[in-house]
């Protein structure tokens, strides 16, 4: 299994340590991450704010929809899942299919 973008890339590194809270002391209410969760969120929209009109390379580019294709919006889902967890007090969690992550995995092969 692949590390997810947002546990890999410099950019989404604001997210890890409120991952790790929320982990750490089993939150499962979305009052308890929500001020930790948004400081993140503006630093890692400050950061992407600082590449406006900036004259990037296809990597950096690449690099840059990734981050907000893949990090962002993985974390957002990779949080959410944990919170649900700890709330509901489950282990498993389904969500959308061929994309590997912490929720799910691995997907059967076949999997729509």
């Amino acid at each position: 299994m692949s590390t997810p973008r947002w546990m890999s890339s410099p950019r989404c590194g604001p997210f890890m340590p409120v991952y790790e809270q929320a982990v750490e002391r089993a939150d499962g209410s979305w009052e308890r991450v929500e001020n930790v969760f948004l400081r993140a969120m503006e630093e890692f929209d400050s950061s992407v704010a600082a590449t406006a009109g900036a004259d990037l390379d296809d990597e950096a580019k690449s690099e840059l929809t990734a981050d907000l294709q893949n990090g962002k919006g993985d974390f957002f889902n990779d949080l959410l899942a944990v919170l649900l967890r700890n709330c509901a007090g489950i282990d498993a969690l389904a969500t959308r299919s061929r994309v590997p992550g912490l929720i799910v995995p691995v997907h059967p092969p076949g999997d729509a």
